[in-house]
């Protein structure tokens, strides 16, 4: 878990915990299921995080890249992998007006980041901050 300030610091990547390491099962996200929407989210995204401080309680803070993938129009199941090649699994969900709240786990599903930001029709952005203070911001463009 040293690692995770590596990858952007980890990432935080951005908010996107909804309860890291689950985000997806079981759970109704917020306006997921009442009333309609005019955006799909549901698909395929490039993700890249960049950390914007140097340095955490960790060490050096790292970007990193990965896949982000939208399930059931409103849940978010990917990874990130970064600069360092440390491999860190995402969730989270999907609000209907596209805001996005998840996390970054490690291995044995401890939450190692936090994310948010806000997804559109060809993508999203955001911010995030790891548990060992780094921080940045996080892109995702729509495959």
């Amino acid at each position: 878990m040293k690692n995770v300030t590596k990858l952007f610091g980890a990432l935080a990547m951005a908010s996107l915990i909804v309860g890291c390491g689950g985000g997806g099962g079981g759970s109704t996200p917020s306006g997921g299921t009442g009333g309609d929407t005019t955006i799909d989210y549901s698909g395929d995204y490039d993700i890249t995080v960049v950390a914007t401080t140097a340095y955490g309680d960790n060490g050096e803070c790292r970007d990193g890249e990965g896949y982000l993938e939208i399930n059931d129009q409103y849940y978010i199941d990917g990874y990130i992998v970064s600069d360092w090649g440390d491999y860190w699994d995402l969730t989270g969900d999907i609000t209907q007006s596209g805001s996005v709240n998840g996390g970054l786990a490690d291995a044995g599903g401890g939450l190692v980041a936090d994310f948010n930001g806000q997804l559109t029709a060809t993508g999203g952005n955001g911010d995030w901050r790891d548990a060992y203070n780094c921080a940045g911001t996080w892109q995702a463009t729509r495959l």
